[in-house]
């Protein structure tokens, strides 16, 4: 595993540890606020929004592995990794909000703010040091 690797594989985990704590404690505020189940469906959100995260720092891993090699592949698995997040996430909502009958308010806050937290922990990250 190069430097470069084990940098994406740490940042990732940094991610997802921020998105994971940003989704407990907004799934707890609103278990408190409303119910439990209202509370799964924040969990829900943020779930998603942590396997999106995943999915994102597999293919930047393998786009990296490629750049060398072909940029235009590289650039591929990119855009390619986009549109299936984007579909992921949509396929996730529609099996949460139709099939399992989640609170649609709730799963779409727990996804924003583990997003938000994405966001916040990802400039945090790639700031230079000093």
């Amino acid at each position: 595993m190069n430097s470069t690797t084990r940098e994406v594989a740490e940042n990732t985990r940094r991610l997802i540890i921020t998105q994971a704590i940003v989704g407990l404690v907004v799934a707890t505020g609103f278990i408190f606020a409303q119910s439990l189940w209202v509370g799964v469906s924040a969990l829900f959100g943020a779930a998603v929004s942590v396997v999106i995260t995943l999915m994102l720092g597999s293919g930047v891993k393998r786009a990296g592995a490629q750049a060398a090699e072909n940029p235009k592949k590289s650039m591929g698995i990119l855009y390619f990794g986009a549109v299936q997040r984007f579909v992921v996430v949509l396929v996730l909502f529609v099996l949460g909000l139709g099939l399992m009958g989640l609170d649609p308010l709730a799963l779409a806050v727990g996804f924003g703010f583990s997003q938000l937290g994405y966001l916040f922990s990802f400039r945090r990250l790639s700031r230079p040091a000093g």
